[in-house]
């Protein structure tokens, strides 16, 4: 299926900025106007109806991305937070002299 001719509009860049466009098209096998159409959909995708992103909009494509069950000062693991939780809890109640009722 053919795509729509859209509205030919002139752009301006900077010699800089025409060369990044340029490598980029290289490097994807498009069009320099098909690299320029997708930055402005992208900034354009940006705002939802004239609202803007919330946080997790703009945060959604690195939601997950990371695990850091493994990372060395991790306070917490899903397989047993509730006992570490404690555990702290203890350790501060310990601290401020608390005595323990069980």
């Amino acid at each position: 299926m053919a795509k729509k001719k859209g509205k030919a509009i002139t752009l301006r860049l900077d010699g800089l900025l025409e060369e990044r466009v340029s490598a980029v098209a290289r490097k994807r096998g498009v069009t320099r106007s098909q690299v320029v159409r997708d930055a402005l959909e992208k900034e354009l995708g940006r705002e939802k109806q004239g609202k803007e992103l919330s946080a997790y909009d703009r945060l959604k494509p690195w939601i997950g991305c990371i695990d850091s069950s493994n990372m060395p000062g991790a306070p917490f693991t899903s397989d047993n937070a509730s006992e570490q939780a404690r555990e702290l809890i203890v350790q501060k109640w310990e601290k401020r002299g608390v005595k323990r009722t069980r």
